[in-house]
């Protein structure tokens, strides 16, 4: 079951970076092949918290270096205009994880238990850094909303576990809304 799950996981990771760089960017091709890039950690990452229920530190910090130095080539060209992406990547990252650590300190006090772990926290306040607060609080509510679709389905008998991986709820909804982002703001 393990070979299966790690293939279909490899599979859809190739598929949203193909997906990924064959969106018409072509003002902007070198964002393609970030967002390609973020799209395969993510799928990593969800493949990995699946079966660990560990999010690794390195895939959130590879998605920081994409997102700064996509920063940095910005700056080469147009320095007033990195400035403007930096405050919002700051923004963003800010907004999601002030949003998410609220939550958690409510049901942490209301029910005992935070309801998301820190490597949740780090990845969708990550996400919110490299894509902005807009974006990032699309992510966190799609892959939230995402994730009681799915733990409201029936399991026909099967005993339903309190700890889940939310990663692959957190990489549907992030490779979801970039995906869209890209095709439609062209």
């Amino acid at each position: 079951m393990q070979g299966r799950s790690r293939i279909i996981w490899t599979g859809l990771g190739a598929a949203s970076a193909a997906l990924m760089l064959s969106l018409p960017l072509w003002e902007r091709p070198a964002q393609g092949a970030v967002h390609a890039a973020m799209a395969v950690l993510l799928v990593y990452a969800a493949a990995h918290d699946a079966k660990t229920r560990i999010i690794p530190n390195g895939v959130v910090a590879a998605l920081a270096t994409l997102r700064l130095a996509e920063l940095g080539a910005l700056a080469v060209s147009d320095v007033r205009g990195a400035l403007d992406a930096s405050a919002a990547s700051l923004a963003g990252a800010a907004a999601v994880l002030a949003v998410l650590l609220t939550t958690a300190c409510l049901m942490e006090r209301r029910t005992g238990s935070a309801g998301v772990g820190g490597g949740d926290v780090k990845l969708l306040g990550t996400l919110g850094f490299c894509f902005g607060w807009e974006a990032g609080l699309l992510i966190a509510g799609l892959s939230c909303a995402l994730m009681l679709a799915h733990r409201l389905i029936p399991r026909f008998g099967k005993p339903e576990a309190d700890a889940f991986a939310f990663a692959p709820y957190i990489a549907v909804a992030a490779i979801t809304v970039v995906f869209l982002h890209d095709a439609f703001s062209l």
